[in-house]
């Protein structure tokens, strides 16, 4: 899938005054999705495993009204382990084909996140760089289609819409005016919120 991903909320955590330069970004970035599960009747569980390109934030400058103002350029790369449940929807209606299977899904899991920060000045002359990593709780709702091509092949096509954990963007170091050059300042922000959705199109094998 190639969903829209959302950064919102951006706080300032630096404990001086400002407003973040970049309140929120918005991106379409690829997913990739392997799972495996069983299935009954109607019911199914199943355990996944999400990859993401990773959604790029930056703010330029990292806060408006500095004295000299840097830039933040970061990117949160997540690993999403999943345990879903999935309900298939009966179809009452005789005029629908029978290899047609819509469903709902919902899904609890941890997020594995890798976060890169990087500070620049306004002209893009780098000033330092900091990678860290958390681990917080990922969400998801989905509704979907699967059509059975073959006894063991169907094209699966749903929408998912995805909570992540929040992350902390910095804090990595960078030089302002107001301190001493040589002890320069920790940029740090905070995102509140970060979702992703969108549409989803791939194979399920079953036995």
């Amino acid at each position: 899938g190639r969903p829209t991903s959302k950064i919102k909320s951006v706080t300032n955590q630096m404990g001086i005054a400002g407003t973040p330069g970049n309140p929120g970004t918005n991106k379409d970035v690829y997913h990739v999705v392997l799972g495996m599960g069983y299935k009954w009747t109607r019911w199914a569980v199943e355990g996944e495993l999400l990859f993401s390109e990773g959604l790029k934030y930056e703010a330029n400058p990292v806060l408006t009204g500095q004295v000299n103002p840097i830039q933040l350029k970061s990117r949160i790369q997540p690993l999403v382990v999943l345990l879903n449940l999935e309900y298939e929807i009966p179809t009452f209606f005789d005029f629908m084909p029978k290899r047609f299977h819509p469903y709902a899904a919902a899904g609890l899991g941890a997020d594995f996140v890798t976060v890169t920060n990087q500070t620049l000045t306004t002209g893009g002359q780098g000033l330092a760089h900091k990678t860290h990593r958390g681990l917080g709780l990922a969400y998801h709702l989905t509704l979907g289609a699967k059509y059975q091509i073959t006894n063991s092949f169907l094209v699966d096509l749903n929408y998912r819409w995805m909570q992540l954990s929040k992350e902390t963007l910095g804090p990595v170091l960078g030089y302002d005016a107001q301190v001493p050059p040589t002890l320069g300042r920790l940029y740090k922000l905070k995102t509140s919120n970060i979702t992703s959705s969108g549409f989803y199109l791939g194979v399920t094998y079953q036995v």
